[in-house]
């Protein structure tokens, strides 16, 4: 993403001074993002304050995610949610909502075509996207409208809330008419779902985070404090997304047992072997959490680095490696979540005839096609694990293509779930690249 200046002054401002030439006047100046801020905050804010919070604090199995606004964060988040959360033992839903929504849903729905294309599979997620007067001079009023009562729903049901409308001001301020609005219509006034706000400035951050109801000393409790999760665009946290990229790094590397060298020249060289394997990275948790290994507190998750979650892992491990039925379930909800990530990155399912067709027409050994972004193998984990017999989608496509050589990905998935503690091997990402430094 490249943005050019004429003006020195303003690319001065914009980027404190990072400027990339400087030779006369009249240069021209720009900016490159070499990361997805908004991809990484998504990815921060759904690792540091995981979508379980309402299942572990509230003892629901039922998350309802609701984004209120529609920036490229929120856009971003809804993605990252399908991409990273998917939790077997929770029913998640997602709701997007703002005044004019529909630019939003119109994008979504163009780049996600493959999961409105009825791709074989149970599991299916579809977010909703309502519109909804959010900044106006009543939201209580907006929400009472008889036409709205769709919005009404879907409010009274969340319990994981992520606002990002516009400016700091008025984020702050619709977080806070949330949770005045919800207690107000709760008679024991125990209605406190997670409510997260994203603020650009970390010093409204700082004041935002320290929000005490008038005339009250500031504490914990619901009528003393707006309790409201306020966060930066991955300011504080790039220890988080360093860590992110590390472990997607080490999960990546796992499927090359002696070319490190070439597992990292194709995690760079290709930008769905790092997006799968950095989601993979963030779904950890998730995946722990299907087994009941979790903190009880939730506050401890956005507080994790290398070690702490290293410890859940060996947890996790000790759990799978002892239950064949558990490490099926969890290899079930891997490909499940593998789904979720490829459809709404844009990828489709790719029946044996197109397989057939576009492996013949390039002379090509891989089973997916990039340019096309179709995929053979988005379909449910018993696919893999049914027989010929049974009518598995996998044995079709092998006999359809007539390789016999085609590998079953059930292997290698249930191989991923179980080996989860070569993720943390110190060396493993750091081997790879000293090895092309040496070999340069």
């Amino acid at each position: 993403c490249i943005i050019w200046y004429r003006n020195k002054n303003i690319c001065k401002q914009k980027y404190h001074g990072f400027l990339l030439k400087e030779r006369e006047e009249n240069d021209l100046y720009f900016q490159v993002n070499i990361c997805d801020k908004h991809k990484n905050t998504a990815r921060w804010l759904l690792s540091a304050y995981p979508l379980f919070v309402p299942c572990v604090s509230n003892n629901t199995k039922k998350v309802n995610l609701i984004t209120l606004g529609s920036t490229p964060f929120l856009y971003n988040t809804i993605k990252e949610a399908m991409s990273c959360c998917y939790m077997s033992k929770c029913t998640l839903t997602i709701t997007a909502i703002d005044t004019d929504i529909s630019l939003m849903e119109k994008q979504f729905k163009q780049e996600a075509s493959g999961l409105y294309a009825n791709p074989p599979i149970k599991n299916k997620l579809i977010p909703e996207f309502i519109s909804l007067d959010l900044l106006g001079p009543s939201l209580e009023n907006s929400i009472a409208n008889k036409s709205e009562e769709k919005a009404r729903d879907e409010l009274a049901q969340g319990n994981y809330f992520v606002v990002d409308v516009g400016s700091d001001f008025e984020n702050i301020k619709l977080a806070r008419r949330l949770r005045t609005y919800f207690l107000r219509h709760d008679r024991n006034f125990r209605r406190l779902p997670f409510i997260a706000v994203r603020i650009t400035d970390p010093r409204n951050a700082y004041l935002a985070e320290r929000l005490t109801v008038g005339n009250k000393a500031p504490d914990k409790y619901w009528y003393n404090n707006y309790n409201l999760c306020v966060f930066c665009d991955c300011g504080p946290s790039f220890d988080r997304i360093n860590l992110i990229e590390k472990l997607g790094m080490n999960i990546h590397l796992s499927y090359y047992d002696k070319d490190k060298v070439g597992g990292t020249k194709t995690y760079y060289r290709h930008s769905y072997n790092r997006d799968s394997s950095e989601a993979a990275a963030v779904s950890l948790i998730y995946r722990m959490f299907d087994c009941d290994i979790m903190y009880q507190n939730c506050a401890e998750y956005s507080e994790m680095n290398f070690e702490k979650l290293k410890a859940l892992a060996i947890e996790y491990s000790t759990k799978i490696s002892n239950d064949d039925l558990i490490l099926n379930q969890c290899a079930a909800a891997e490909q499940t979540r593998f789904n979720w990530s490829l459809l709404v990155n844009g990828w489709s399912y790719a029946d044996p005839s197109q397989v057939h067709a576009y492996m013949s027409e390039s002379k090509s050994t891989s089973h997916k096609q990039e340019l096309a972004k179709l995929h053979p193998f988005l379909f449910d984990f018993d696919e893999f694990t049914k027989s010929r017999e049974e009518g598995s989608k996998f044995d079709i496509l092998k006999s359809y293509l007539g390789d016999s050589n085609l590998k079953n990905p059930k292997d290698s998935t249930i191989g991923a779930v179980k080996n989860v503690l070569e993720y943390f091997k110190e060396n493993g990402a750091q081997k790879g690249i000293d090895n092309i430094k040496e070999e340069r």
